[in-house]
């Protein structure tokens, strides 16, 4: 941050008419930025280590309460990833079990590919191929708005396909 010039106050009241000097000083006092770079740096781990992680200017809300709302949503992106994941070391052991065959070759090469693309590339392949081409799955949201019960589940499942593949391939 401190690479950058200025602070976040300075950017804060750039879009503000006739800020005057003292509210800036006042800013800079209240969120820590007079003090040396050392001590904010200690401030700030401290924060961290007791979960202050600060307010965003962005979202006018507790850093902490912005992460927590996505919280659920990455726990599930995450654990179908590790799922898929899963499904590599099965396809490992049978490839390791037909050496030089034609299924340990496929096995092979499909990881090594995967395993050498960027993450963005193979999602932009995946959103085109099976989302706008095949229309297989869905290319953006996290269910489709209007299921409940189990509609929503396989909705969720669903809308996790993509993204999860992309992160277990990568």
């Amino acid at each position: 941050m401190h690479l950058a010039p200025g602070d976040p106050v300075d950017f804060l009241v750039s879009g503000l008419e006739g800020a005057s000097k003292d509210f800036i000083i006042l800013l800079k006092a209240k969120y820590g930025f007079d003090k040396p770079v050392h001590e904010q740096f200690i401030i700030y781990i401290n924060n961290i280590l007791h979960g202050n992680f600060g307010y965003s200017f962005y979202f006018h809300q507790p850093v902490l309460k912005i992460l927590m709302s996505r919280l659920r949503n990455t726990l599930i992106l995450t654990s179908a990833s590790m799922f898929i994941e899963l499904s590599g070391i099965i396809l490992g052991i049978i490839a390791s079990r037909k050496a030089y065959s034609l299924t340990d070759n496929l096995i092979t090469i499909s990881s090594l590919i995967t395993f050498n693309m960027p993450y963005f590339w193979m999602a932009m392949i995946f959103i085109l191929f099976f989302g706008l081409n095949l229309k297989w799955f869905p290319i953006m949201g996290m269910y489709t708005i209007g299921t409940s019960g189990s509609d929503r589940i396989i909705s969720i499942l669903r809308h996790l396909v993509l993204p999860a593949a992309c992160l277990s391939l990568g």
